[in-house]
């Protein structure tokens, strides 16, 4: 009898397909693939047998592979991708104890899957009695047990606590696993766990190298990557059959994969030997092009892999690893869809019932995603009725509610649509009424989806839509065809007057390109508009159609946000102060006080602070309405008890009825605010009996002090850094102490304050000896915020028990606030050979770095502009401090011989302030901005013991020829202060020390001041206004004898000149320009300025910042005395820096400087409380503005 294709068989149920389960097709589907894999798997174990290829293998790092099946001569092999997971997708806030209060924990989900490479121990202590092995697979498989602790563990051991921790999973091997996912779709299966792969491109199994492509459709390149195969048809067919079935995938690790040695004998595709050559796999502009089979699949949700992250501030925080695949598929379709935690991540394996092992690759980010989204659809059906998610509004959730990752605005190849943010998801399900919509449609031939709704103003308005596509037909086996697999295409648009605004897209023939947003997208079946800043009021989403819809209708999912559709103010209040816990004393310093969200408020009005008893309202409100978030980061005192009253609001009003007041009593801790610091443990008996360096108690253990050498051999040191005899503080790795594998142990610093100091500066030294070291992360808290991993050294550094080594960390972007702490995070290796030490802690205010003895090294003093490489004797170590003066050094006596000049606009003082500087070295110095110059290459290099000495000149100028930075070279004698001195041919022959311009109120006001003049006649004064082109004088020395010239001078000549033929408001640029005796005119230096009728102030001065509160900008305005120079930088409420506006020296007079509301990647930020400060040398001042969106 001639069989009936399934596929013949599934179109005619496509109205099913469309909205509900069909498991007539899906149970049809199953058995045809039963029979296909059985008859292809005996033709691919015969061929193995034939060839000598083993038909599975299991690998010490927990790979493993197995032959599937055989296609046309060519093998198919499984790999399993390997290469604080909650924390860094927020999956932590779903949790018992989060700040959205759900208390997520997965308890009776039973629509879970895996499959992979083997059985999972399913007794196992993290997931005793909530697995079961559905296909009585009994090879037991360490990656299959790992995979499903990330998942489900429910944290025996803390650190392997899984995303859905009391969730039940039903498990699979990989065989046959197309007809099992059919079967299980059918039955009602919502989420499934797919952690492997083919094999494809290059393969080393640790003794050979195998190459998996096809040479006779392309030599070089395996054409399977990015190819939408018969395995990608298939998935999305699955997928189209069961529409709330999704199926979640790894991106797979090939894109670090490389090929061997030219002439390396390899096989093709596991048989023969061959000596041809063949790219590496991620050879395509730095590793796209690297995805294969199911992960190009149109209906999966493809996973790829990113480091840990303790706490996202922008896209910089998200860091990729060096395996994860990347698009784009052959059609240019996004891929991966989202990015999770793959790197290092700590779960159950199967060797025993208590057994963890660390593991990285796609392989944990997959059920780091897939954990998270079982929980979000347990969240989905308490708020919704019991009814769960389409898969297709799973799959859009978690892509609307990602955060940014990447170079660029929207989705890329690398990351996808970003980080999966499961705390986002979650609000968006527990907001879907007012603030955001989750809907799931239908669209006909023909017919035409269009929703009004109202834009807040203060965020942005995102749409996002997701349909599970039919299956496409894969194309002709080609390389890199771009046939479109997209069946129906759908098109999203946002209409507002007569402004279209369209979805991203990417183009594939660029792929490291920016994601656009200008046409309709053609390609992808998600697609997402994205309005940063919309104005408030009324916008009109469409969907429709391109061509005919294939079975007649297309289903839909759409996910809408950044409206008010509020009827009443927020019904409840928060019921919970999660840190610190209501009454509790001795909170840190450093602690960020949090409160339970409130599920439909936009802002909290925070009343916070230390008057009202507890029993009535504390007088201080913070931010007013704009308090948008449930953290605020304040500065603490010691001592001091604190009371907190939040009151929900909306765009309808606040929730009179919130009258609970919290309170809490902070430590009695002391604020170190002498510096220099210093701490070299040697007064200590143990942590927390000194000095104020306290053991967290939220670790693995503890650090210990001590002298002369640790307990364990083969690690630690033998001594102290500085004395031998001294002490030193270390964490030990042994069991008993802090323990491995990948123990942490924290230890907190005394509090300090140095926002005052001008660049503060840490340096300590550690030692990190042993064959399985681990890592020392050192954090920084700053304005309420833990910075974490601002410093990290990872793996062995040392050689020797008496090896330290020196860090030098600057600190002056953690200025911010009045309370700093430092924290040591000592991580352990794989064994007890991994003890971490560190000793003689020092922070001073300005920038300092040791040299080595003997070593020969060169450092970059931060914020000075100033390079040192030097060469440093062995006697000693040799510690320096570099101080950069933006103001006139002076001159004692005479210059040296052939210098005529010297610059006035800064100086340096380079100190010696530990060891004998008698080495030599090489001083390299920015001179951007110093004016005057002509040709850097003959300027000198002044040096001067100290201000009442005279200059000398110093060292060869070794100028490279380009940019603004000089290095002279062969200096010795030590350091002390430099400048920068000029000859005959350079500084120009008026050495202009400066030129003003102050406005007063009978008109503007020019000084300059010359250090010496050459054969100079006088000087001419250029006006005109700002946005004019055409230079006129307006005043010279033939008509104003004031502006005569001294001729040949070594003296200091002040000039001055009012002009008083100016109108208010104008702004006017001067340009000084000097005559010399033959009548040569040479222009100085131009001044712009404003004629404000106003004097320049005698101080330094900060006016209130405007519009307050802003959008889209803010205008800053400050008035300088004199000529200086000014930092001003925008930091968020938790002290973390956003965009640096001014960095350079400004003139005498009032400045206003513009704030776009963009972080220094030119990304726009959300609404919310900004600080602002401005240091203009010995002045600094900050100001809070609030950005509404």
């Amino acid at each position: 009898m001639r069989r009936i294709p399934w596929y013949i068989f599934l179109f005619t149920q496509w109205l099913w397909a469309q909205t509900e389960t069909n498991v007539e097709a899906l149970r049809a589907f199953a058995q045809q693939k039963q029979q296909e894999w059985q008859q292809l798997r005996q033709a691919a174990e015969a061929f193995a047998r034939a060839n000598g290829i083993p038909i599975r293998q299991e690998f010490p790092d927990g790979t493993v592979i197995e032959i599937q099946k055989l296609v046309d001569g060519i093998l198919y092999v499984y790999i399993t991708h390997n290469a604080n997971a909650a924390v860094t997708t927020r999956t932590d806030r779903l949790w018992p104890g989060g700040s959205l209060g759900l208390s997520l924990t997965g308890s009776g989900y039973t629509q879970l899957g895996e499959w992979d490479s083997g059985a999972v121990l399913t007794s196992h202590q993290e997931l005793s009695g909530r697995v079961t092995q559905v296909d009585g697979a009994t090879s037991l498989s360490d990656h299959a047990t790992h995979v499903a602790g990330t998942m489900i563990a429910s944290g025996v051991d803390a650190r392997a606590k899984g995303m859905a921790y009391q969730a039940n999973l039903r498990a699979f091997d990989w065989n046959n696993d197309e007809s099992e996912m059919a079967n299980e779709a059918a039955s009602g299966l919502e989420i499934s766990n797919h952690s492997y792969g083919f094999i494809t491109g290059w393969h080393f199994d640790g003794l050979n190298y195998h190459w998996y492509g096809d040479v006779n459709i392309d030599q070089n390149e395996s054409y399977y990557f990015g190819f939408y195969d018969a395995t990608a048809r298939d998935w999305d067919q699955i997928a189209y059959d069961a529409p709330y079935y999704l199926i979640v995938k790894s991106a797979g690790n090939d894109r670090d994969d490389t090929a061997p040695a030219a002439g390396t004998a390899h096989t093709h595709n596991g048989s023969g030997s061959y000596t041809d050559t063949h790219y590496d796999d991620g050879w395509d502009n730095g590793g796209f092009d690297v995805l294969r089979s199911a992960a190009v699949s149109k209906n999966v949700l493809t996973v790829g892999a990113v480091g840990d992250i303790k706490d996202y501030t922008d896209a910089t925080s998200v860091q990729m690893s060096s395996f994860s695949g990347w698009g784009p598929t052959d059609d240019g379709r996004i891929k991966p869809d989202i990015s999770a935690n793959g790197i290092d991540l700590f779960s159950s394996i199967a060797s025993s019932n208590t057994a963890y092992d660390t593991y990285s690759g796609t392989s944990m980010a997959t059920p780091n995603v897939s954990g998270t989204l079982a929980l979000l659809q347990q969240h989905y059906k308490n708020t919704h009725g019991g009814s769960a998610m389409r898969a297709a509004t799973l799959k859009a959730l978690v892509i609307h509610t990602a955060d940014e990752a990447g170079d660029y605005p929207g989705p890329d190849y690398s990351f996808g649509w970003g980080l999966l943010n499961a705390r986002k998801a979650a609000l968006v399900i527990s907001e879907d009424q007012y603030q955001n919509v989750i809907d799931e449609q239908v669209l006909n031939n023909g017919g035409t989806y269009s929703r009004t709704i109202n834009a807040t103003g203060n965020e942005p308005l995102k749409v996002t839509i997701v349909w599970t596509d039919p299956p496409g037909t894969p194309p002709a086996a080609a390389l890199d065809p771009p046939d479109t697999m997209l069946v129906n295409d759908l098109d999203l648009r946002i209409v507002r007057n007569s402004t279209t605004y369209y979805p991203w897209k990417l183009d594939r023939n660029n792929p490291t390109a920016a994601a656009t947003n200008n046409s309709e997208n053609d390609i992808d079946n998600v697609e997402q508009v994205y309005i940063e800043n919309p104005a408030a009021g009324s916008y009109t989403i469409i969907v429709d159609h391109d061509g005919t819809l294939t079975n007649g209708s297309q289903a839909f999912s759409i996910i809408i946000s950044g409206i008010d559709e509020f009827t009443n103010p927020p019904q409840n209040c928060s019921p919970t102060l999660i840190s610190p816990s209501n009454g509790a004393t001795n909170v840190p310093l450093s602690t960020v006080i949090e409160w339970e969200e409130v599920p439909d408020a936009t802002s909290y009005d925070l009343y916070f602070g230390t008057d009202g008893g507890g029993t009535s309202t504390p007088t201080n409100i913070v931010n007013g309405q704009t308090q948008t978030s449930n953290t605020y980061a304040p500065d603490l005192q010691p001592n001091t008890t604190y009371y907190i009253q939040i009151i929900p609001r909306n765009s309808q009003g606040t929730n009179s009825s919130c009258t609970t007041i919290w309170s809490f009593t902070t430590e009695g801790a002391t604020e170190i605010t002498a510096f220099p610091y210093t701490e070299n443990f040697d007064n200590m008996s143990a942590i927390g009996t000194g000095n104020d360096w306290v053991n967290d108690t939220n670790d693995d253990g503890d650090w210990y002090v001590n002298s002369g050498s640790t307990p364990s051999t083969g690690t630690g040191p033998d001594q102290d850094h500085t004395t031998g005899t001294g002490n030193y503080v270390y964490v030990e790795a042994s069991a008993g102490d802090v323990g491995y594998p990948h123990k942490t142990a924290v230890l907190l610093t005394p509090y300090f304050d140095f926002s005052t100091q001008n660049n503060p500066t840490m340096e300590f030294w550690y030692h990190m000896y042993g064959a399985s070291m681990g890592n020392l992360y050192v954090d920084v808290y700053a304005n309420g915020q833990w910075n974490t991993s601002v410093y990290q050294l990872e793996g062995q550094q040392s050689t020797s028990g008496t090896d330290w080594k020196v860090a030098t960390i600057n600190l002056a972007d953690y200025k911010g606030g009045n309370v700093q702490r430092f924290r040591f995070r000592g991580v352990t290796g794989n064994s007890f050979q991994s003890d971490i030490a560190i000793d003689d802690v020092t922070i001073r205010g300005e920038a300092f770095h040791t040299f080595l003895a003997g070593s020969t090294e060169k450092y970059t003093f931060p914020n000075t502009g100033a390079s040192v490489q030097f060469t440093v004797a062995n006697s000693g170590d040799v510690t320096l401090e570099t101080i950069k003066y933006d103001s006139d050094p002076g001159v004692v006596g005479t210059l040296p011989s052939g210098v005529m000049n010297i610059s006035r606009e800064r100086y340096w003082k380079i100190t010696a302030i530990s060891g004998t500087a008698d080495g030599t070295y090489s001083l390299s110095l920015d001179l951007a901005g110093m004016s005057g110059i002509n040709d850097y290459s003959t300027l000198y290099l002044l040096r001067r013991p100290d201000s009442s000495s005279p200059w000398t000149t110093v060292g060869t100028n070794n100028y490279s020829g380009s940019g603004t930075i000089v290095e002279w070279t062969g200096i010795t004698g030590g350091f002390s202060e430099f400048a920068i001195g000029g000859g005959a041919d350079n500084p120009l022959p008026v050495q202009l020390a400066a030129f003003q311009a102050r406005s007063t109120t009978e008109g503007i006001l020019l000084t300059w001041r010359t250090e010496s003049e050459v054969m100079n006649q006088g000087f001419i004064l250029y006006r005109k206004l700002e946005n004019d082109t055409t230079w006129e004088i307006r005043a010279d020395y033939l008509r104003h004898p004031a502006l005569k010239g001294q001729g040949t001078t070594s003296r200091s000549t002040e000039y001055r000149f009012l002009d008083t033929d100016v109108q208010k408001g104008n702004t006017y640029q001067y340009q000084l320009a000097d005559v010399d005796y033959e009548g040569k005119i040479t222009r100085l230096k131009t001044v712009t300025i404003t004629f404000t009728g106003e004097a320049i102030p005698e101080t330094f001065v900060l006016k209130n910042a405007y519009p307050n509160p802003f959008n889209p900008e803010i205008h800053i305005t400050f008035g300088l005395p004199e000529k200086r120079h000014v930092r001003l930088d925008i930091f968020d409420i938790n002290g973390r820096k956003i965009r640096t506006l001014i960095n350079d020296t400004r003139k005498a007079g009032w400045h206003t400087v513009t704030w776009n509301g963009k972080n220094d990647r030119g990304i726009s930020v959300s609404s919310g409380t900004y600080i602002f400060r401005i240091q203009a040398q010995q002045d600094v001042a900050s100001r809070k503005i609030v950005l509404l969106r």
